[in-house]
């Protein structure tokens, strides 16, 4: 059988394939419809011993055909990408890519950018180009923020000196020690004979 009959097929059995529910499932609150398979292991457990009405057991009867397993649904073997260099060996019809959800913006962007202009399908957005424009001018935008945040106290302080001539401040009066001890002390005194 040829790749896509296969993919066909695997797309067929998937559709058949029951879900596989844990033991005494029903009767357990703690055991919600996420709970994952656990092989049940009990000596006189109906599941274990695979009665019809306990439900599907874990078999190797359910898996995909071996020559498409692990593929895309298109067919491409998925690769994982964290930066535009590991892009560099994959071919077009081939492989998939799959980017990294750990990287940073700036980095995503590029990855997402070379691969489409290299032709290669990125597996993980249903639109990847509507994905890195939207993005793109998100972060575009978020740069002028900040650039502007930056350049208004520049600005500003440039035009309050066109604008206000200098003015010349009187020199403040130099106090003596006696006279400043004097008003440390009368601050002292105000605090503590405040009524609380």
């Amino acid at each position: 059988m040829s790749g896509k009959d296969l993919l066909g097929t695997r797309r067929l059995l998937k559709s058949r394939k029951p879900k596989f529910k844990r033991q005494n499932q029903g009767l357990k609150s703690k055991l919600t419809n996420n709970s994952g398979w656990r092989k049940p292991k009990g000596y006189h457990s109906k599941l274990r011993l695979r009665r019809k009405s306990r439900g599907a057991f874990v078999s190797p009867g359910y898996k995909s055909p071996v020559a498409v397993r692990g593929l895309s649904r298109e067919g491409l073997v998925p690769v994982n990408v964290s930066n535009p260099e590991q892009l560099n060996g994959l071919q077009k019809g081939v492989h998939g890519v799959m980017v990294n959800s750990a990287i940073g913006m700036r980095k995503r962007l590029a990855v997402i950018e070379l691969a489409i202009k290299a032709g290669l399908k990125v597996l993980n957005f249903k639109d990847a180009a509507g994905y890195l424009n939207d993005q793109k001018a998100e972060f575009d935008k978020r740069t002028k923020e900040k650039k502007e945040k930056k350049k208004p106290k520049k600005a500003q302080s440039i035009e309050e000196k066109i604008s206000k001539p200098e003015e010349k401040k009187a020199p403040e009066e130099e106090k003596t020690e006696e006279e400043k001890k004097k008003e440390e002390k009368q601050e002292q005194d105000k605090v503590l004979t405040k009524r609380q």
